[in-house]
């Protein structure tokens, strides 16, 4: 993930992402955007849930690149 983004996403801790429907994207301009995610994801413990989660983007080498998430409500 480290070339893909700046911030960890621990698997045991947040979760495994089984399927995701981007459900918006807002930019400010053509090197950042944040973008919503609608998210199925599976626990350590094997539990399926609903989450959401806001990723900060940005360009980087002519890529996107996450630059900062954070979980919202399901």
């Amino acid at each position: 993930m480290a070339r893909l983004s700046a911030v960890p996403l621990n698997p045991r801790t947040d979760g495994i992402v089984d399927s995701f429907n981007i459900s918006r994207v807002d930019r400010s301009d053509d090197q950042m955007a944040r973008v919503t995610v609608a998210a199925n994801v599976r626990a350590f413990d094997g539990r399926v849930r609903p989450r959401q989660f806001v990723f900060t983007v940005t360009r980087r080498d002519g890529h996107w690149f996450i630059q900062d998430w954070r979980a919202g409500a399901p």
